[in-house]
């Protein structure tokens, strides 16, 4: 959770939401989605240069799990791939700059698909 979400996050509404949401989780149906996540790079990794559609890569510049390193290596591999940041957020930034999330969902989406 911390590694999620950062130290600064362990008293808000989110964590403790996220905590309840992983607490009831059926765990077999965890460990497999984490099996997938484990083993995913080595079926899928070099697949990124045949992804002909827009892709966008969004993700928390502090994140330790889905890095911003991975994030830019995707969207450099994809042809039509794009990587955005939001500074001061982890994994779950969609939690904790839902607004920030949703603007550049917006924005991306709005795109007309040959500038994207």
């Amino acid at each position: 959770m911390l590694r999620w979400f950062g130290a600064d996050c362990r008293e808000s509404d989110v964590y403790r939401l996220t905590r309840r949401w992983l607490s009831s989780v059926d765990r077999a149906g965890y460990a497999t989605a984490y099996a997938a996540f484990a083993s995913g790079d080595s079926t899928y990794a070099d697949c990124w240069p045949n992804v002909g559609c827009p892709a966008l890569f969004l993700t928390g510049a502090d994140d330790p799990n889905s890095t911003p390193a991975m994030a830019r290596a995707m969207a450099d591999a994809a042809p039509r791939g794009y990587a955005v940041l939001i500074e001061g957020h982890r994994h779950m930034v969609n939690l904790t700059a839902p607004d920030e999330v949703n603007a550049i969902l917006s924005d991306w989406l709005a795109k007309p698909e040959e500038t994207q």
